[in-house]
């Protein structure tokens, strides 16, 4: 965390507890530290004789490189391609660097690599894929018709839509040659392992960056999805042609692929909590996952807090915000401004995992009366931020945001409550 983000938060903290909450916060960003979970699951897979010395290593999404760190230390690769935001060739193996959140040209230059390498693979190779959260806007080969444009397009659309993270996948799947296990039947006959940092905590892992090394859920249906008028009326006309084209079966796979969780926003959740513990505090998993839109999802958790007889309450999840104004936010920061008016004199914190909420610039933000306070002080108002999108603004100029930088891992959002 930056130093003067450490002050800003800790200014006025009379009570303490916003320091806990960001030893907390750190605490759970180590636990899910891709190089360590990673090197100890292939250790794992070798030791039980699942993986050979030597595999193909394929790493996509925001943690691919400290995932492919982690699996080089616990084996030899032989040959891949790693595809992250910041690539960097590693012990012979390739990188091409990718963009998030919005999928256009150098995704499918991506995408199209991916293929080109699996086309080089036969029936008696290894290959072990490391897949976490941001890599469904990393690598991409559009079905025909669709195009870079169009595919930014979409991306644009199903991003300010706030759309729960299913459908946004039920979409991509459908427009994907390499999603929705379009990758795995492009591996195959190849052995194919996956292991996932997750990033889906009340989904299934397989959906991790669309799932291209597995099935996605059949829900919800071509048929559903194309009921959805406010969503699909906003499709450019190529993306929606397309969806009509994909038909109401997708592709089904022979059977299902080997698939190894080395941390999720669980492991994140009870690191979280065993440091609050740490500090003489009691802490306990809320009762719902984060999920929704952000706002209400905030006003929630501080519900749940209350009713809890404990000091501090900790979620996970992801969820959304419906984008209506031109400011600048994310979902934690809109998580914080939500939960403003059900504080009843607590702390709510929310922050990305990965370090990055959004358009905000920073992880995520807390809040408290202190806070609140400040803020009113300098002419901010928690409405009116929230109905303009622009929750940046006003946690940053109420000295309130929490700054990591991207932290090279991700295993989606997490929020506490001190009542």
């Amino acid at each position: 965390m930056s130093a003067e983000s450490r002050r800003g938060l800790l200014r006025g903290d009379s009570s303490g507890r916003r320091a806990i909450a960001i030893e907390m916060a750190l605490a759970a960003v180590r636990a899910v530290d891709p190089v360590r979970v990673t090197r100890e699951a292939v250790a794992d897979l070798r030791a039980h004789g699942e993986l050979p010395d030597a595999p193909v290593v394929i790493a996509l999404g925001k943690a691919a490189m400290g995932m492919a760190r982690g699996a080089f230390d616990a084996c030899r690769p032989r040959g891949g391609l790693l595809i992250g935001l910041d690539a960097v060739d590693l012990c012979g193996v390739p990188s091409l660097r990718a963009e998030h959140p919005v999928s256009g040209a150098i995704a499918i230059a991506n995408g199209e690599a991916l293929l080109r390498l699996a086309e080089t693979l036969g029936a008696g190779d290894t290959v072990l894929c490391l897949i976490s959260g941001g890599g469904s806007a990393m690598a991409e080969v559009p079905v025909l018709g669709v195009d870079a444009s169009c595919l930014a397009a979409t991306q644009e659309v199903l991003l300010a839509s706030g759309a729960p993270i299913g459908v946004v996948n039920a979409v991509r799947g459908r427009l994907s040659r390499l999603k929705n296990g379009g990758l795995l039947r492009a591996l195959l006959p190849a052995r194919v392992i996956t292991l996932v940092l997750s990033d889906t905590p009340h989904l299934s892992p397989a959906v991790v960056a669309s799932g291209p090394t597995a099935a996605l859920p059949r829900s919800p249906s071509l048929e559903e999805l194309l009921a959805m008028d406010d969503l699909v009326r906003r499709l450019p006309s190529a993306a929606f042609e397309a969806l009509r084209r994909a038909g109401a079966e997708r592709p089904t796979l022979a059977e299902a692929p080997r698939l190894v969780v080395a941390a999720d926003n669980a492991t994140a959740q009870r690191a979280a909590i065993a440091e609050a513990e740490r500090h003489g505090l009691s802490a306990a998993p809320a009762p719902t996952a984060l999920s929704g839109q952000a706002h209400l999802a905030g006003a929630r958790l501080c519900r749940e807090g209350r009713a809890a007889d404990v000091d501090v309450l900790v979620s996970g999840g992801e969820t959304t915000v419906v984008v209506r104004g031109q400011g600048r936010g994310g979902r934690s920061h809109e998580l914080c401004l939500g939960g403003a008016s059900k504080l009843a004199g607590g702390l709510l914190v929310g922050f990305g995992t990965d370090g990055v909420d959004g358009t905000s610039g920073a992880a995520g933000a807390m809040i408290d009366e202190a806070i609140m306070d400040r803020a009113s002080a300098l002419g901010l108002d928690e409405g009116r931020a929230l109905a303009s999108n622009d929750s940046a603004a006003y946690f940053a100029r109420a000295e309130a945001q929490i700054v990591t930088g991207p932290t090279g891992t991700n295993v989606a959002d997490l929020a506490f409550y001190f009542p």
